[in-house]
């Protein structure tokens, strides 16, 4: 059974590559056109209306003549003739023609010229005396004549005599004129249609040249040239957001580039020591024949050289999982004032050697991955056991508060200077170098904390001061606990 296509795919598949200048002019021509026939229409049916109103009230004001002649002289058959004949052929543009018949449907008088057609034409039903035509009925004879027509009784003042009044009125000029006017309407909206595109089409080119300068100024940005920024001054105002929004971007992107290349170098760097080390101390023992013994030490010291290369590929290796969200979470509900004991507890004996005191007070329960709470808690204590002189303190302090715990670390060690502070969860960064290397830190240690922070969603905090100490806060955000 076949399946729609991903409407995604299709439109990957099937790009829509049209210009955006061609659609804004479409778009414009269409609206052109959509104004333009609707300004058409409005004026062609008011007009038609207007003159079929005007024509009515023409042929109402007839049937009024006529009636008030039959009203107040009935006899008077040469003011009927006058009004009938003299008044139609006095007209040059207006034809119009009145048939006079009896209540029997025999003609008593009509207009000289009357068309034969006309006279058995269909009038409208009559309106009765006294009530003044309101419609009229537009018929077509043959193929080129056109008449409106309306038709009343007229009566005298007793009532005793009756006459049925038609009258007509030519329209064939009159349609004429309106199918010029159809023809005059059709060939603007032709040339306002091609006119609209034209310009249409201009007016989208030009307003498209500042999107076609920020697109020059893109291509001119190459990797070497990463911090270089797009202008904003003169841009419309929408080009401005998304120009800031794309300099927001390669602020990022050289923030990266230069995190990469200050992380490649710190590589290089780490790598090439214990490299060094294990290709000098070969070197050494090749040069003469050496006892069982003293090849023994060479592969204890490469042993051990090639443990410390192991443990910061597994700490780059986890950093790498971590950043690229693969880290794998097994969050489950514990206590965390019992796992805090249990990494107090694994480095007591060191700081018994060193004279330095761990004191744990507070407790809380924490919905987190056990092992890696244990292992950043653990580097954070380790960093803390390494600066912490003889007769100092270390307190670790859990706070369970609504939306997090908090897990804060504070010694009394030597402290980190401000301008550190900044650059301390960075990979392989260390406050003092010299010190680092012979106390064997790779500098990976707080890099891997806010790695693990990072995929808990919480945060890691660092506060020092030189000569008083260094407090660490690891913030936890509550969570509920999986349904079963």
């Amino acid at each position: 059974m076949k399946t729609a296509p991903d409407p995604i795919l299709r439109s990957a598949t099937f790009p829509d590559r049209r210009s955006l200048a061609f659609r804004l002019a479409l778009f414009y021509t269409l609206a052109s056109v959509f104004l333009i026939l609707m300004v058409a229409g409005v004026l062609y049916v008011s007009l038609t209306k207007k003159l079929d109103q005007e024509d009515t009230q023409f042929l109402a004001d007839k049937v009024f003549v006529l009636r008030s002649i039959f009203l107040k002289r009935p006899g008077d058959t040469e003011a009927l003739h006058e009004e009938v004949d003299w008044e139609s052929a006095a007209r040059r543009f207006t034809k119009f023609y009145v048939r006079i018949l009896d209540p029997g449907g025999s003609v008593l008088m009509e207009s000289a010229g009357m068309p034969a057609s006309l006279r058995t034409a269909p009038f409208p039903r009559p309106v009765s005396p006294g009530v003044l035509p309101q419609e009229s009925r537009l018929v077509q004879i043959g193929r080129g004549s056109l008449y409106r027509t309306i038709s009343a009784w007229a009566a005298d003042s007793g009532g005793t005599k009756r006459a049925l009044l038609q009258v007509a009125l030519d329209q064939t000029e009159e349609e004429k004129l309106i199918r010029l006017y159809r023809e005059t309407v059709g060939m603007v909206l032709i040339v306002g249609i091609l006119l609209s595109a034209g310009l249409g089409y201009l007016l989208a080119r030009r307003g498209m040249a500042p999107l076609t300068e920020v697109i020059s100024a893109i291509e001119g940005i190459r990797s070497l040239r990463h911090s270089q920024r797009l202008p904003t001054a003169g841009l419309p105002m929408e080009l401005v957001t998304l120009s800031d929004s794309f300099n927001e971007m390669l602020d990022r992107l050289e923030e990266s580039f230069e995190r990469l290349s200050r992380f490649s170098a710190d590589l290089a760097h780490e790598l090439r020591t214990p490299i060094n080390n294990l290709r000098g101390e070969s070197e050494v023992a090749l040069l003469r024949d050496r006892s069982p013994e003293d090849y023994r030490q060479v592969l204890e010291s490469g042993l051990e050289e090639l443990g410390r290369l192991s443990r910061m590929i597994d700490s780059l290796l986890f950093l790498a999982r971590a950043e690229s969200e693969q880290g794998g979470l097994s969050p489950t509900a514990f206590d965390a004032r019992n796992e805090t004991e249990k990494v107090g507890s694994f480095f007591e004996p060191y700081a018994a050697e060193k004279g330095v005191r761990i004191v744990i007070q507070g407790s809380a329960t924490l919905l987190a991955d056990r092992d890696l709470y244990q292992r950043a808690l653990a580097n954070v204590l380790e960093n803390s056991l390494k600066n912490t002189p003889p007769g100092g303190e270390i307190v670790l302090t859990l706070y369970s508060g609504i939306s997090f715990v908090e897990v804060i670390v504070m010694d009394t060690g030597c402290g980190i200077a401000s301008e550190h502070l900044p650059r301390v969860f960075d990979r392989f960064y260390r406050a003092d170098q010299a010190r680092g290397h012979n106390s064997g830190s790779m500098g990976l240690g707080l890099a891997l904390v806010r790695s693990i922070m990072t995929l808990h969603q919480g945060s890691v905090e660092i506060r020092s001061e030189v000569g008083r100490g260094t407090t660490v806060c690891l913030r936890f955000p509550v969570r509920t606990p999986p349904s079963r």
